[in-house]
């Protein structure tokens, strides 16, 4: 689910950060093992016993990762049972830590990040883009959006309809424009396999809370960005 730009991956001495790894994350496995990062995962969701990175029982810099079928990382990798969240706080018995926290001390364009939190990111990336400090010190972004979901963490959401939270996650996207370039997304391979005319007759399809003229909707989807400074570079 990521478009890897190889020019955003050649330099030396950046970090690889990854929320919402889930049982497995092949994200951080493919910084660590194919560009040598090493990397922070981070979930608070998945019990340890499910996930053998956030239990610590993954290979870790122990040697060559090629022939192993499961997990394994070639690169040092440490993970932390903690959520990525709008502000540092405990909600539902998970501890939430900011973006922000997880960028302090970086350097300009030092940092891969990977956000896949449903629907926790949106406060996230607004605070994101509230913060040039904190954008210069990224390299590459890649997320799951997803528009309409109800996170625990997204208190900022409640008391807005439907509409007003839509508005406002769309303009979220749109504020990382000015930062960062759009590599690639999944939306080309959703609609590739969308077929309402086969598929709706033979079951009951909703209407999307956001969708395009035809029909078809974005509601989720991954999506890849490179900062812009990395292509002003050449």
């Amino acid at each position: 689910d990521q478009t890897w730009c190889n020019k955003a991956m050649t330099a030396k001495g950046v970090l690889g950060l990854s929320f919402g790894i889930e049982e497995r994350d092949l994200y951080s496995e493919y910084l660590s093992n194919h560009y040598h990062f090493p990397t922070k995962l981070y979930d608070c969701f998945i019990e340890p016993e499910k996930s053998p990175p956030i239990a610590g029982t993954a290979p870790n810099a122990e040697g060559s990762c090629q022939g192993v079928g499961g997990h394994c990382y070639e690169t040092a990798y440490e993970s932390f049972r903690v959520c990525l969240g709008p502000e540092a706080d405990e909600i539902d018995g998970r501890t939430y830590s900011t973006l922000a926290t997880a960028l302090e001390g970086r350097g300009p364009l030092s940092t891969h990040v990977k956000i896949d939190v449903e629907g926790s990111e949106w406060t996230v990336l607004e605070n994101l883009i509230a913060s040039d400090e904190d954008q210069a010190k990224i390299r590459t972004l890649d997320m799951e959006i997803h528009f309409g979901f109800q996170a625990a963490s997204e208190t900022s959401n409640r008391g807005k309809s439907e509409r007003e939270r839509l508005i406002r996650e769309i303009s979220i996207i749109e504020g990382l424009n000015r930062k960062f370039a759009v590599t690639g997304s999944t939306l080309e391979v959703y609609r590739q396999g969308w077929f309402p005319e086969k598929d709706c007759p033979e079951q009951q399809c909703h209407e999307p809370v956001v969708h395009l003229a035809g029909g078809f909707s974005p509601q989720m989807f991954a999506v890849s960005f490179v900062n812009r400074e990395i292509g002003r570079a050449s």
